[in-house]
């Protein structure tokens, strides 16, 4: 097992679906016509990069740029 995690940040403008991307990608959820002002929000989970080998990933979700 790994002892760090790979570090990812979105950016993106304000309303353009950087939330729901990592939602969707983690978690297989897409909510239609829903949405959630983010200040800062971490994600965290294991992906399996290779046969048998998981890695673990953090998200960080910002605030949209203006």
């Amino acid at each position: 097992m790994p002892k760090s995690a790979f570090k990812i940040v979105m950016l993106g403008a304000q309303l353009c679906g950087k939330t729901s991307l990592i939602e969707q990608c983690i978690n297989g959820v897409y909510i239609v016509g829903m949405t959630f002002p983010t200040v800062e929000d971490t994600y965290e989970a294991w992906i399996e990069v290779e046969k048998g080998q998981r890695e673990r990933i953090r998200i960080y979700d910002t605030a949209g740029l203006v």
